[in-house]
């Protein structure tokens, strides 16, 4: 999976936006994800919150909140190594 950050497009963004919203991240505007294939404001929101969580539960794993999505958070995201 490609690196995901404000102003990226196409199937991995698809891809994250499902996965984000399968699991109850919400947007900026509180509301589910809108499955588009755009990252725009609210799925970077949303890349932030899932870090934060994640660091939360001390996951130190996916990185610290930096807008993007990139190997480490996909890893996350889908149970990889």
């Amino acid at each position: 999976m490609k690196t995901v950050k404000k102003g990226s497009s196409g199937q991995d963004v698809y891809a994250l936006q499902a996965v984000l919203r399968a699991i109850g991240i919400l947007g900026k505007n509180g509301k589910p994800l809108t499955i588009d294939g755009t990252c725009g404001d609210n799925t970077v929101y949303a890349i932030n919150q899932f870090q934060k969580i994640q660091n939360g539960y001390g996951n130190s794993a996916v990185g610290k909140q930096d807008s993007s999505c990139g190997a480490k958070m996909w890893a996350c995201l889908l149970g990889g190594d």
